[in-house]
Order: C-alpha cells, then structure tokens, then sequence
C-alpha cells in the first residue's frame, strides 16, 4: 500500500460511530454518497489483501484525496 492510504472496514467503522453517537437510518448511505460525489466516482475503492493468517479481507481504501474529501465533509462541505 502506498504511504498515507488508510485500510478499514466501512461497516465496522459504522459501527463504532453507532456506538458512540446518535446515528438515523440513512446517515451511512447519505455519507457515503456526499463522500462519493466530492472524490468523482461511482463507488468505494476496495482491497483484499492477504493478512497474516493467510486469509484474505475485504477493506475500503482512502488515500490523500479520499481523507481530504472527508475533511472536507467534516468541515461542511458538500
């Protein structure tokens, strides 16, 4: 992976927020598609690579330009 890309899993994530925070019905879709639209793409850029057991995992990739877009949406953009 090249430096400064970032690797986690998209549900888990939501999880943990859930966990922490009041989260409606349709907050992770409206995320995804504001984070979508600020990038220009259609859809998460996904891996699977191979963890130390041997297994494989799927995981979302942000790089610079993903984690800019999610300060961006932090910050209130849209």
């Amino acid at each position: 992976m090249p430096d400064g890309t970032v690797l986690f899993g998209w549900s888990k994530v939501w999880e943990e927020i859930g966990d922490a925070h009041d989260v409606q019905l349709g907050d992770k879709g409206n995320v995804r598609r504001r984070l979508l639209a600020l990038v220009g793409v259609s859809d998460l850029t996904h891996v699977r690579p191979r963890l130390v057991s041997g297994k494989r995992a799927d995981f979302v990739s942000f790089d610079k330009i993903w984690l800019d877009a999610l300060q961006a949406l932090s910050l209130g953009g849209k």
